[in-house]
């Protein structure tokens, strides 16, 4: 569905805000982009809607602001993937001590009564001098360490074969779980919660660039109507100064009435008034349009509005409505995924509920020697290992915790489920009462304008007789009043409708078209919604699935767009 109109679509602007792997950029195609866009507002200048939305996107600190959401969830993605890197570690620890020898020494009267050791080896927390450690997907975690410690006894050969003794050694472990933490899809949770995470935050910039574009629109139709009031105003003061000369020659030549003079008078005074009262409504309005926009605020003059709406607004399908708020609308994308991350972690609590079993195994080479060159030629040998072999088994009587935190989880699918069916009832009733508002905007606009002519002719009427001296001026007064009144509705009734229109673009979610028509079903993972799982399922998620639906969010680089409303 593609809104019609004389005016140039904003779609085929290239100011987009595009967030893409944590990076603000900016995506220009200068082909497309009037110069005037590039180059600062003067106050002259005709301010265009789509020139204000170029703005916007590229200035508004909201939008910049909601920029950062996906920036700060990015790293969380990198911080759970390490969790499967290698760990490297080094140490050595140096240690002297004097022991009292043992009676049994004495006793062959070596007149020795102490004895001091000098140790160096790994320090406490590490099993070897020099190790690696990993977790890789399945849960299986391994070891490779090395040591070249050394060992010294004075006196020396005391209760010692060699002195010193040098031990070179190796050593390999590996331990995998049989119940508990084992599989991929399990050990990979972390990583999924953190992409959910993240694909929610674009969800949510996405809503805060919606609602400071949805503020333009209205801002700036705001700013249009208030600028039509001080221009019609101004033909009503032209007119009444008119009139105000028209009765005091009539005056003079003794066709005329000091009271007629007095009206007309008057009328023209209460007209400055309102004029007064206009051009305040008309700075105001230029001035939130231009907070909006990050123009300066030290202009003297109002911004100067191009662009009229349009009556010939875009038609309205409310399935097709229906059908695309579904796909695109942020809040409910990012309330998906809320409800995939619950299921993640319902999933990742019932995994504590398992056995913790697992199996463990070892091997290792070394070798002992006066001096190092000795014990590595002794390790290299290969003669000198060991093997090493067992099971290991734990349990928390009752597991209180464990199914405390499955409960939890359980509350909290719950109530994230609920919070998506709730908001897919609130998003339908927005798109329905969207697509009536059209209906009846439209409907008022074709009474305004019907009122207005009626008004009109009226007015040249009255205006004719008066010219004739065939009416007083108080029904010529109250002729142009009811005509401005008239016109001031249609005007009203033309903004209503361009509002209408927008609130029926940001409630199916294609105010901000981030996403190229694909004239299809689009593939899953760009435009589909992440399928919400089925409330406490005992099923598994399949990980190609999550990973199918959230990557390419991540990794495709999509140009935010902007589907314009109709302008004449």
């Amino acid at each position: 569905m593609e809104a019609s109109g004389t005016g140039k679509k904003a779609s085929e602007l290239v100011a987009s805000a595009v967030f893409t792997d944590g990076q603000e950029s900016e995506v220009v195609d200068r082909e497309v982009i009037p110069a005037s866009f590039e180059s600062p507002l003067s106050d002259d200048d005709l301010l265009e809607l789509d020139h204000a939305i170029y703005l916007a996107l590229e200035r508004n600190l909201g939008i910049r602001i909601a920029g950062y959401l996906p920036q700060r969830t990015r790293p969380e993605i990198t911080a759970a993937e390490s969790v499967f890197d290698v760990r490297l570690a080094a140490g050595l620890a140096l240690s002297t001590a004097n022991e009292q020898v043992a009676s049994a020494v004495e006793s062959f009267g070596t007149g020795i009564d102490r004895i001091q050791t000098t140790n160096a080896d790994a320090p406490n927390g590490l099993g070897d001098q020099l190790e690696a450690t990993k977790l890789w997907e399945y849960g299986t975690r391994t070891r490779i360490g090395y040591s070249n410690g050394f060992q010294q006894s004075d006196p020396t050969g005391s209760l010692l074969i060699l002195n010193p003794a040098w031990r070179s050694a190796v050593a390999v472990t590996a331990e995998q779980p049989l119940m508990r933490g084992r599989g991929s899809d399990i050990n990979r949770i972390p990583i999924l919660l953190a992409r959910q995470t993240h694909a929610a935050s674009i969800e949510e910039s996405e809503a805060a660039v919606n609602e400071t574009i949805l503020t333009v629109h209205r801002q700036y139709w705001q700013a249009f109507l208030a600028q039509e009031e001080v221009a019609q105003l101004e033909l009503l003061i032209e007119q009444a100064s008119w009139t105000v000369d028209l009765e005091r020659k009539r005056l003079q030549v003794g066709n005329g009435s000091a009271s007629g003079l007095a009206q007309a008078e008057s009328n023209w005074a209460q007209l400055r008034r309102e004029q007064t009262e206009a051009f305040r409504r008309q700075a105001a309005a230029s001035r939130q349009l231009r907070r909006l926009l990050e123009l300066p605020d030290d202009a003297v003059e109002p911004l100067l509005i191009a662009d009229r709406p349009s009556v010939q607004s875009a038609e309205i399908d409310v399935d097709w409505g229906l059908a695309e708020s579904s796909l695109r609308r942020p809040d409910l994308n990012s309330q998906r995924y809320r409800v995939r991350s619950a299921h993640l972690r319902l999933k990742q609590a019932r995994d504590g509920l398992e056995p913790d079993l697992s199996l463990f195994a070892g091997a290792g080479l070394n070798g002992l020697a006066e001096d190092i060159p000795g014990s590595l030629d002794a390790f290299s040998s290969g003669e000198f290992g060991s093997l090493s072999a067992g099971i290991r088994y734990q349990h928390w009587v009752g597991q209180r915790a464990a199914n405390a935190s499955v409960r939890q989880a359980e509350v909290d699918l719950h109530q994230e489920t609920l919070r998506l069916q709730q908001l897919k009832r609130q998003v339908e009733d927005e798109v329905r009462q969207a697509a009536d508002d059209v209906r009846y905007r439209r409907e008022l606009v074709d009474r305004s304008r019907t009122a207005e002519s009626a008004a009109k002719t009226h007015l040249d009427a009255i205006t004719s007789l008066h010219r004739h001296g065939q009416c007083d001026v108080d029904r010529l007064v109250r002729a142009r009043r009811e005509w401005g009144v008239a016109v001031q509705a249609r005007f009203s009734a033309e903004v209503d409708l361009a509002n209408a229109v927008t609130d029926w673009f940001a409630s199916t979610g294609t105010l901000v078209n981030q996403r190229p028509p694909s004239g299809g079903v689009p593939p899953r993972g760009i435009d589909s919604p992440p399928p919400a799982p089925a409330l406490l399922e005992d099923s598994s998620l399949n990980e190609s699935v999550l990973e199918e639906s959230t990557q390419p969010e991540l990794s495709r680089q999509p140009a935010r767009t902007y589907d314009a409303l109709p302008v004449e």
